[in-house]
């Protein structure tokens, strides 16, 4: 398996919050696939053991290439697991300089725990209740809300030319 280097040297927050969620959703869609090969190995070595079905050559063939598979997506999901922490890295760095801490929360939440919307409003509304953040998810009534904030301060941002 050959491992591919990434720069990610120059993004902005926004650039690497983005690649970030994308790499996760590869690394669970791998994890996914990964319990699938799994399954699919125990339940033929499973069947071949005990119900003395089949050749051992079949069997052992299948199980030597889901191994060989489940080794394969371990790989990526390693490779992943390092593009991820470097971004997280950036997107932290980042974050320190945003002075509204509110919109450091929120952007935390979407980038470094991938949360949806409907996640960050319900976590920022509990946020609000138990730690008394300061009228931040009061003005936000909803996920919606949230989302069109995030973005106006994106786009703001952006058009400042300033990277967080």
């Amino acid at each position: 398996m050959n491992k591919t280097t990434h720069s990610y040297e120059g993004l902005d927050i926004w650039e690497a919050g983005e690649a970030c969620r994308d790499l996760k959703a590869k690394r669970q869609n791998l994890l996914t696939e990964l319990e699938r090969v799994r399954e699919k190995s125990t339940s033929i070595a499973v069947q071949y053991n005990f119900e003395g079905i089949g050749s051992p050559t079949d069997h052992t063939s299948r199980q030597e290439r889901s191994a060989v598979t489940m080794y394969d997506i371990e790989c990526v999901i390693k490779d992943l697991d390092l593009q991820i922490i470097r971004l997280e890295k950036i997107i932290t760095k980042h974050l320190m300089k945003i002075p509204d801490a509110g919109m450091r929360v929120l952007i935390d939440y979407r980038y470094i725990f991938n949360m949806s919307w409907d996640e960050i409003a319900a976590e920022m509304k509990g946020c609000a209740k138990g730690r008394g953040a300061r009228g931040y998810a009061l003005s936000h009534p909803n996920a919606e809300s949230y989302k069109k904030s995030f973005h106006r301060y994106k786009d703001k941002q952006r058009k400042a030319g300033q990277p967080c």
